[in-house]
């Protein structure tokens, strides 16, 4: 005997038409179902073919960004290596910051996606002394869509940083650990030049 799912038969039993007919219209709406279940799909697999791409052009990128970062900590960090109890000066972290300007200029994303993806943890103090927090929290800043933040985190690479820069920098610094809203309205303080 041949079973018919219970959504077929209330299916065609709606309809007052003959078998064939409620056959014909069931097979018709399954049709366009499954049309409307591809088109996300076709979406998808554009999505995913624009993302691939993208990942191919910006290697190159993530290169040159990789190139000075190791130039920078080849120059200023003494094989990859300062003990952790060394604090830098003002002036030292001044030339460091310049040693990077002429380089290229900040982006904190960037940066931290290269970081994350190319270079080993012995090397995260001198990140975290270029940008004052590590690249995964610069990562979960811009997932949370924070722009002020990142402004100034991009901006501070161009920077000699004045007490009153210094001080707002201190401030959303230790914010960015816990209290990301308000380190967003603090980073709006900051003197950026325009």
């Amino acid at each position: 005997m041949n079973e018919q799912h219970p959504a077929t038969i209330k299916i065609i039993k709606g309809q007052q038409h003959a078998p064939e007919e409620g056959s014909e219209i069931l097979i018709t709406t399954l049709q366009t179902m499954q049309k409307r279940l591809d088109e996300p799909d076709s979406k998808l697999n554009a999505q995913n073919a624009r993302i691939s791409r993208l990942e191919t052009l910006s290697k190159p990128y993530l290169d040159i960004r990789e190139r000075c970062f190791t130039t920078h900590l080849r120059s200023f960090w003494r094989d990859f290596i300062i003990p952790s109890d060394v604090e830098m000066t003002l002036g030292e972290t001044r030339a460091l910051i310049k040693s990077l300007v002429g380089l290229h200029g900040g982006h904190a994303e960037a940066d931290a996606i290269m970081f994350e993806e190319r270079r080993p943890a012995r090397e995260l103090r001198p990140f975290v002394h270029i940008y004052g927090v590590q690249p995964a929290t610069i990562r979960e800043i811009v997932s949370k869509g924070y722009k002020g933040i990142m402004r100034m985190l991009d901006t501070l690479l161009n920077y000699f940083l004045k007490k009153e820069e210094q001080g707002i920098f201190d401030q959303v610094k230790d914010l960015v650990k816990g209290e990301l809203d308000q380190a967003e309205v603090v980073s709006k303080d900051f003197p950026f030049e325009d």
